[in-house]
């Protein structure tokens, strides 16, 4: 079976908007999906569900930080993210930042395209396969989960900040972005000061869409079971 690692990519920035909600985006149910659900088919799956778009061997996550956002706080929104995930039974084994980190120490010129890669992919969303492809290969993996979190100015709203942490969902071998969710809500004044609560709560949201969107629904889980 060919192993998996998502890779949680957390990098906090600025900018502006004026609304509070969760967002999830079905853009991997175009294209990319259907490419996917193609190779799927051709072994023998039929009734394609989300999680086969997961392969659940092992997980692992990469993060990032930006200015005015403590490092402990870092730490401790990928810790949540690490154990929400790993909670959800949808992995056999979930693989921490350090072992991707230690992994990369060996291949340079490698670590280098791969901060270049997610540095891309969370200022523009633009995922390079022929980056995506190396270091799938060199961690042994099949798909990338990389999260972000934001947090800018608001100017255009009635509070002074706004907040957001999204996760993506990549495919290595093709470097289709499959899924995307955000959630984010506006910060008065006063919370400023309580960014990293926030951030953790909003991850926790977060968790609970990605599991919502890759379980298997119970109704197509008793068909199975009937037709097995």
């Amino acid at each position: 079976m060919k192993s998996i690692r998502l890779l949680l990519a957390l990098g906090l920035t600025l900018a502006l908007s004026s609304c509070s909600l969760t967002v999830t985006s079905e853009s991997f149910a175009g294209k990319a999906k259907e490419r996917l659900e193609k190779k799927i088919e051709a072994q023998g799956k039929t009734h394609i569900q989300n999680r086969y778009l997961l392969n659940p061997a092992v997980t692992v996550f990469f993060l990032g930080t930006a200015k005015g956002v403590p490092n402990e706080s870092a730490s401790k929104i990928t810790s949540r993210f690490e154990k929400g995930l790993g909670e959800l039974g949808l992995f056999e084994t979930l693989t921490g930042p350090q072992y991707s980190s230690v992994k990369l120490i060996d291949n340079r010129a490698l670590k280098i395209r791969s901060e270049i890669y997610f540095d891309s992919l969370g200022a523009v969303a633009v995922s390079d396969r022929d980056i995506a492809n190396p270091l799938g290969r060199f961690l042994g993996v099949g798909n990338f989960l990389v999260g972000q979190v934001s947090l800018w100015p608001c100017a255009g709203c009635d509070n002074q900040s706004f907040i957001r942490v999204k996760l993506r969902l990549v495919d290595v071998e093709s470097g289709d972005i499959l899924w995307t969710a955000s959630a984010e809500r506006e910060l008065f004044g006063f919370e400023l000061a309580e960014v990293e609560p926030i951030a953790l709560e909003l991850a926790d949201n977060l968790v609970e869409i990605f599991h919502d969107r890759f379980r298997t629904k119970w109704h197509r889980a008793r068909y199975e079971n009937l037709k097995g």
